[in-house]
């Protein structure tokens, strides 16, 4: 997305209302110290200076401010006298005109002149840039310097385009968390896993690393929702979200939502042994919750059966080989009596993806 400064930046030092109201303001100038104009001329000058409202100051090569605008004033919350003696005092013309971008500009300015002690001249941006001020308010400042070393200064307050930007932007990241978020456990969608275990697979390939996965699935959850009902059993998948999220704990590690009462934990950097310790703190984390479950025919308590995958890919082989581990392990764990883990063997590995898991009966 683009940043603020470039949806509020866009002429360039010769263009513009900045660009303009700057070279205006220097000719304006001009007329004052050659005495073009009488008094009552610079009187109305200065009005219509007042009246616009765009922010407008002088500074010399000493530093002293020699104008500065009402709307000026009002930017800044009146941080500046407006008095007719600032804004008339010595005001100076370069010896040929020329008004160059506070960046390129010589001189005085440039050798130890005091013209930038003002923030907002200091910056010496060549275009207009974003300057932000106190409460959250935001200006788009435009500066030109004479050859001689006095500096132009022109504002606009952009500030409602700045919270636009920012209300867009928050908005966008809101957007982008839930689309990678489950929206009843908080864990990462299936969506986000998808994505995660593609990089961190690539990853390991390359850096011949293990990689470990473990698929989850919460015994006999039909049972839970047939006695307890469909919002209990919202809150069970709640808990053990809760449960499997305190068991990682390194860098990289991530548990998401696989579907239903399914998920997994995927583990980059960490072999066979250690994603069994992981599998193990699973069980003993949902143990240790005792959440009631009194229509299973296995356990009073919620319990998990859970598959562990661990490989060290090679460049040419596929993420979905470790999914379909996963889930056979996973499914000999329930075979063999459920509220434990099994390590995925060669047949898991090798076991087609069409292959039945298990025979036909109630999970």
């Amino acid at each position: 997305m683009a940043n603020h400064s470039d949806s509020v930046s866009r002429t360039g030092p010769d263009g513009g209302l900045l660009g303009v109201s700057a070279r205006w303001l220097a000719s304006q100038s001009k007329l004052l110290a050659s005495g073009f104009i009488n008094n009552r001329e610079q009187e109305r000058t200065l009005e219509s200076l007042d009246a616009l409202s765009v922010g407008l100051e002088v500074w010399d090569n000493q530093g002293r401010r020699l104008f500065s605008n009402r709307t000026n004033a009002n930017l800044l919350d009146g941080g500046f006298p407006t008095t007719d003696a600032m804004r008339l005092i010595d005001v100076a013309q370069s010896d040929n005109g020329a008004w160059l971008p506070l960046s390129s500009a010589a001189g005085p300015h440039e050798n130890g002149g005091t013209a930038r002690r003002d923030p907002l001249v200091q910056s010496g941006a060549a275009s207009p840039h974003l300057q932000e001020l106190p409460g959250n308010r935001w200006v788009s400042v435009y500066g030109a310097c004479s050859a001689t070393g006095y500096v132009a200064v022109a504002r606009v307050d952009v500030t409602d385009i700045v919270r636009r930007g920012q209300e867009l932007e928050d908005r966008v990241r809101q957007l982008m968390r839930e689309s990678t978020t489950d929206g009843l456990t908080g864990l990462a969608n299936r969506r986000h896993f998808d994505a995660t275990l593609a990089i961190e697979w690539n990853r390991a390939a390359r850096s011949q690393t293990f990689i470990s996965l473990l698929m989850v699935d919460i015994d006999h959850f039909k049972k839970y929702n047939d006695h307890y009902g469909h919002q209990a059993g919202d809150r069970c998948l709640q808990q053990v979200a809760l449960a499997l999220e305190s068991c990682v704990r390194r860098a990289g590690e991530l548990v998401a939502r696989y579907g239903g009462e399914e998920f997994v934990l995927l583990l980059p950097g960490s072999d066979v042994e250690e994603a069994r310790e992981t599998a193990q703190k699973c069980l003993d984390k949902m143990r240790d919750a005792a959440l009631p479950h009194a229509a299973s025919p296995c356990a009073q308590e919620v319990t998990l059966s859970i598959g562990v995958a661990s490989i060290q890919p090679q460049p040419s082989s596929e993420s979905v080989s470790m999914l379909n581990a996963a889930d056979c392990a996973m499914y000999r764990a329930k075979a063999g009596g459920r509220a434990r883990y099994a390590i995925a063997n060669q047949d898991d590995w090798e076991m087609p993806d069409d292959t039945p898991r298990t025979q036909p009966g109630p999970l």
